[in-house]
């Protein structure tokens, strides 16, 4: 398991005394009748591609929606980039798993690429994002043209239209770099949603991201009894859910994040969990700064619909062009935070202070465990997700925005 100090908000709670082990949860959550089947993912199928007129054997799975994704471990053209210092074969030979490789890349010395398409002729690695399924890590080319056309269609599908987009023409984009850490400045303004406001829409599609820790880790924590990692996580589709890169992915120890048992950890409503059995990450997290909180995005593939489900987020197409309209708009943030008593889904109503740098700053306090939450504004009984809560910056709390990676998270449901 591993614990690293660059998950910023995600918190490490004790299991609570009364609660059962995860495996109770697990038959809990079989034994529901209102959960609703996930769409599979295939099995890992062998394929021989013509990659520049070389025969190249690749495992593959494809994604319920045709999306194809590449398994990073398996055949590979490792090239070397022309700007980089001579690389010898010998080294290349030596880079034996992708955390290893993943670092010669992150220092300029290689470029890689499970078939010829993910370089561009610069040699930079163009990978949209990386999977983390029980056979490995799958990566994946961006989605482009009329294939992502045809998902965002089938997504927006029976959704209400969103009104209100487009900033007045010529309006500048902000832009800045701010470094951490705004949190709670002043009176905390969050309230908790008892048990019976949990189970009504929107709060029940507000899930506890809980992943169980090892001993070792729940010991340096001075947790004896045993602990559990807390992030937040967003429904936005019966069987998927948005959260924060940081929740499952350590960019310190370059790693997926697991329980000591090796699974994925569950999602938890006010009616009970669900496992998680598969994630996706942006390509280029693992290579940002721990300040770039835009590229601090997930997607959790769940087991089926969370016991109770009546509903599920609207992705918001509100994007930096549209600074004017998100700015109007009154937005909140609910999270699990691990500093309130007693533990639940609290949160507010605030201002959105910053558009910029492809992510929202706004005024909800916000501190550990929520990570991973909604910032949304409704609009009559439709919930649109504009933000994914990630961290603290100087003036506000902040987060990706959705508009700018909603292709992204549409191309993995």
């Amino acid at each position: 398991m591993s614990h690293s100090s660059d998950r910023r908000s995600a918190i490490v709670r004790r299991l609570p005394a009364r609660a059962p082990s995860l495996p109770a949860f697990i038959t809990l959550v079989a034994l529901t009748a209102a959960c609703e089947s996930a769409p599979s993912t295939s099995e890992p199928q062998r394929v021989v591609r013509d990659v520049a007129g070389e025969a190249v054997e690749q495992t593959i799975r494809v994604l319920p929606n045709g999306r194809e994704l590449v398994r990073q471990g398996d055949v590979r053209r490792v090239q070397r980039l022309a700007v980089a210092p001579p690389v010898t074969d010998a080294e290349i030979a030596a880079i034996e798993d992708a955390r290893i490789e993943r670092r010669a890349v992150r220092d300029g010395l290689l470029a890689f690429a499970p078939s010829g398409q993910y370089l561009d002729p610069q040699g930079k690695l163009l990978v949209s994002v990386v999977s983390d399924f029980d056979d490995g890590e799958y990566v994946g080319a961006p989605v482009e043209g009329q294939a992502m056309a045809d998902l965002r269609a089938a997504y927006d599908a029976g959704r209400p239209a969103e009104t209100g987009k487009r900033a007045p023409a010529g309006e500048a984009r902000e832009s800045g770099f701010e470094a951490a850490y705004k949190s709670v400045r002043g009176g905390d303004g969050r309230a908790r949603k008892t048990t019976a406001e949990r189970a009504d829409f929107p709060f029940s599609a507000i899930l506890e991201y809980q992943i169980p820790m090892s001993e070792d880790v729940c010991e340096e924590e001075g947790l004896d009894d045993g602990c559990y990692s807390s992030c937040t996580a967003t429904l936005i589709d019966p069987t998927h859910a948005t959260t924060a890169a940081h929740c499952v992915y350590s960019r310190s120890d370059d790693a997926w994040i697991y329980a000591d048992d090796g699974s994925r950890g569950v999602v938890c409503n006010a009616s009970g969990c669900v496992d998680v059995v598969s994630r996706h990450k942006s390509g280029s997290y693992a290579t940002t700064l721990f300040s770039d909180f835009s590229q601090d995005y997930a997607v959790l593939d769940l087991d089926a619909s969370p016991p109770g489900y009546n509903g599920d987020f609207t992705l918001s197409t509100l994007d930096m062009d549209d600074k004017s309209t998100i700015k109007s708009k009154t937005h909140y943030n609910y999270g699990y935070p691990g500093d309130k008593s007693p533990f639940g889904l609290w949160g507010m109503s605030c201002s959105i202070d910053y558009v910029g740098d492809n992510r929202l700053g706004y005024a909800c306090d916000t501190t550990g465990g929520h990570s991973g939450g909604p910032v949304y504004y409704r609009n009559g009984d439709t919930r649109y997700q504009t933000a994914i809560h990630a961290g603290a910056a100087v003036f506000h709390n902040t987060g990706p925005n959705i508009g700018e990676i909603r292709d992204w998270i549409i191309s993995l449901l």
